[in-house]
C-alpha cells in the first residue's frame, strides 16, 4: 500500500509549519547518516524528535500531534487504531549532486510510515513496493505519503534549495 495525498493541511497551517521549522525558534540536531551512522560516507542531516518509543520528547509535540490526528481520519478512519511509535522532523542540507541514502526500513515491527513534505524541492523519497518496483515521491510542500513500513525506501537529497524538510511518522498496529 502506497497512498499519496496532496494539500494535506490547510495552506495557512502548511505555511506556518514551514516558517516555524526554518526559524531560529526550532532546534535541529546533527545526525551522521540517514539510515545508519556514516550512511553514504559522510552525508549528514539534522533532525528533531517530537515523539520517540512511546513518549513525547519535545516541547514542540503539537506539530506531530496535528499530523497524526489528521492521518487517523484518512479514509473514514482507516488508520485510527494505529499507535504512535516515532515522529521526527528532518532537515537535509543542499547536496552538490543527487545522492540517495541507503535503502532501509524505519523499524522491524509491522508499521505504517508517513512522510509529510514541508517544502518543495527536487529531492524526495524512493519507495520499493512488495514487488521491488520503485516509486519516486517528489518533495512537494503539503503533500504526505503513507506506505507499508515493510517497504524499503531511500531519501533523495535535493540540489535546488538550501534545505529539504519533512516529517517522518511511524505508526504501529497493536492488533
Amino acid at each position: 500500500m502506497i497512498l499519496r495525498l496532496e494539500n494535506f493541511l490547510n495552506p495557512k497551517h502548511a505555511d506556518e509549519l514551514e516558517n516555524f521549522l526554518t526559524s531560529d525558534n526550532f532546534s535541529w540536531f546533527y545526525q551522521d547518516g540517514v539510515s545508519t551512522k556514516n550512511d553514504n560516507k559522510g552525508k549528514y542531516f539534522f533532525n528533531h524528535n517530537l515523539y520517540k518509543e512511546g513518549r513525547i520528547v519535545s516541547d514542540h509535540w503539537g506539530i506531530g500531534e496535528k499530523l497524526v490526528n489528521k492521518i487517523k481520519r484518512i479514509n473514514k478512519g482507516q488508520f485510527k487504531d494505529l499507535i504512535i511509535y516515532r515522529v521526527k522532523c528532518n532537515m537535509f542540507p543542499k547536496a552538490h549532486k543527487k545522492i540517495k541514502s541507503s535503502r532501509h526500513t524505519d523499524m522491524l515491527q509491522k508499521h505504517i510510515t508517513a512522510i509529510y513534505y514541508v517544502n518543495t524541492n527536487n529531492g524526495g523519497t524512493i519507495i520499493y513496493d512488495d514487488k521491488n518496483k520503485s516509486h519516486f515521491m517528489p518533495s512537494i510542500k503539503n503533500n504526505i505519503v503513507l506506505f507499508d513500513g515493510a517497504y524499503e525506501h531511500e531519501a533523495v537529497f535535493q540540489t535546488d534549495t538550501k534545505v529539504r524538510l519533512n516529517i517522518n511518522i511511524n505508526l504501529i498496529d497493536q492488533n
